[in-house]
């Protein structure tokens, strides 16, 4: 049995460290290569990085920025952010990043997770969803701010990109995201029973609790942002992450449910 994947999500916005609630109300939380080498001291297994402004602003990725932080980053490191094209692709794993993230583009130009999956392998090819319930349905949301009006959409997505070579999802829940209010428990299991792939689901997480919650809904990895970069009521910034004797126990008592 593989040990369940807790992930730390970083999020950049005009290069800086920065934390959103639902997508929209954003934080200032700090300096991305100063987390990271904080992560790095916490001995985080891998992390994801993701530039929101590369897409929304028809921005390729920032190959400066990103090429200090995987200079910084001694843990396997997945980007997603401004990613349209294979040479963008091969120029983030040129950095020595494991993983490339695709959301719009992948929706916008299917054939894009095929090119990157068939140059760059199946491993290193994820596909990150943006969900959230509207009516008790599913919809998908980008910054043209479409929608899907049926869930059958989400699992039809999914095969066409697990066909194309995906090899890994991600759902990040739209309504829970940096609430800290614990996750859409209904909605991720949705998202895992879509597919026999490996699924990441982030968006509400506050404690390993919450975790254990996730990895009994079937999900193989949670991700999280607040609950690594926030403490206390007042969320003041402080970098933190379970050490392993917490992370162990924690997956014991999940195995043994």
């Amino acid at each position: 049995m593989l040990f369940p994947r807790l992930i730390p999500v970083l999020l950049i916005r005009s290069g800086a460290l920065e934390k959103s609630i639902k997508f929209r109300k954003w934080s200032y939380v700090g300096d991305v290569l100063n987390a990271v080498r904080i992560f790095n001291e916490k001995e985080v297994d891998e992390i994801v990085v993701l530039d929101v402004d590369a897409t929304k602003h028809g921005n390729g990725p920032n190959f400066q920025l990103l090429a200090e932080i995987a200079g910084e980053c001694f843990m396997p490191l997945s980007y997603g952010g401004g990613i349209s094209n294979l040479e963008q692709a091969k120029q983030v794993m040129g950095l020595g990043i494991e993983k490339v993230v695709l959301n719009q583009a992948a929706f916008k130009a299917p054939e894009l997770v095929g090119e990157v999956a068939n140059f760059l392998g199946s491993s290193s090819t994820v596909v990150s969803f943006d969900l959230g319930w509207k009516s008790r349905r599913p919809m998908r949301w980008d910054y043209l701010n479409k929608s899907w009006d049926k869930t059958s959409q989400v699992g039809d997505w999914m095969k066409k990109f697990q066909d194309l070579g995906a090899g890994e999802f991600m759902l990040q829940n739209i309504e829970a995201d940096g609430t800290l209010m614990g996750p859409d428990l209904a909605l991720a299991k949705f998202f895992a029973d879509q597919t026999s792939m490996p699924t990441i689901v982030a968006g509400g997480v506050a404690d390993l609790e919450d975790a254990k919650k996730l990895w009994l809904a079937g999900v193989s990895g949670v991700a999280a942002g607040s609950w690594f970069v926030y403490n206390g009521p007042h969320r003041a910034v402080l970098i933190n992450y379970p050490k392993y004797p917490e992370l162990k126990s924690a997956f014991e008592s999940t195995m043994s449910n």
